[in-house]
């Protein structure tokens, strides 16, 4: 019986040590003899904070044509797995719209041939809760000259980033800061036509949602504009004389007329007379 030579033995061992090396310790992970599998999360990052169910994942291979799957696992409030599309070396797909806020772990899987690699977990959180806004000061429908201090609360469950005041498109005011969720803004109307304004609060949180909440005020820094009609200045009046006069305002159009006299308010003589009835005696 002839020995085997040095170089079948030698032969035998080689490729015992190849198979020794493609066993990876992961019964999970098939494996193919020169196939070189890399996948990464790339989408959201690590420890994110995020409102956008969009992923993404870089796998790459080497020793065969191409990535034949990428699946990507998700577990938290909401588990399940979802295939993605291949764009070049990254593979994008998107969370469920369902999914509820909270934390997330993610864990791609590409697969080549009977060949498999998984990514490193990835963990973030996922927030789709918008802010809540409201006005606190002025109320609806008040009437605001001058500067004036508006408040509006805003709380958000992971956090308010910032809050804005504005008035149609242009910003009145910004804050990063709240005291027990409450931004406080001092306006000057002054620097805004007279009339009727809708204002918004704009609150946002560190994630990105946001919310707005809307409030009809009345700016009027114009004071109104008085003409006298009788009697004419100057003139000598006695007895009962008919006073007339004309206020108009360019908020409120026309307004009532006070009359007096030397500081004092002069009541109407005879209600049932046209114009207002001045008894001089």
């Amino acid at each position: 019986m002839e020995k085997p030579s040095c170089l079948s033995i030698l032969l035998v061992l080689l490729t015992a040590l190849a198979s020794c090396n493609s066993w990876n310790g992961n019964p999970s992970q098939g494996t193919q003899t020169g196939v070189q599998i890399a996948v990464a999360i790339q989408k959201p990052q690590k420890d994110a904070l995020t409102n956008i169910r969009e992923v993404e994942v870089r796998a790459s291979v080497t020793g065969a044509s191409k990535i034949d799957k990428v699946e990507l696992t998700y577990q938290g409030g909401a588990s399940g797995i979802i295939t993605l599309l291949p764009q070049q070396n990254l593979w994008k797909g998107e969370l469920p719209p369902t999914l509820p806020s909270g934390k997330y772990t993610l864990k791609a899987k590409a697969y080549v041939g009977t060949s498999t690699k998984e990514s490193e977990e990835v963990s973030f959180t996922y927030d789709k809760d918008s802010p809540r806004v409201e006005f606190l000061s002025p109320g609806s429908g008040s009437l605001l000259r001058g500067v004036v201090t508006v408040r509006v609360q805003a709380t958000d469950n992971v956090g308010v980033a910032r809050v804005q005041l504005l008035d149609g498109g242009t910003l009145l005011g910004e804050s990063t800061s709240g005291v027990n969720g409450v931004f406080t803004f001092d306006v000057d109307t002054r620097r805004l036509e007279d009339g009727d304004r809708t204002w918004r609060a704009v609150g946002s949180d560190r994630s990105g949602d946001f919310a707005e909440a809307t409030l009809a005020v009345r700016v009027d820094n114009t004071a109104p504009v008085v003409r006298w009609f009788n009697p004419v200045n100057g003139a000598v009046v006695g007895g009962v004389v008919t006073l007339v006069a004309e206020a108009t305002d360019g908020v409120d159009g026309s307004l009532p007329v006070t009359y007096k006299a030397n500081g004092q308010v002069l009541a109407d003589a005879d209600a049932n007379e046209a114009g207002f009835q001045w008894d001089t005696r």
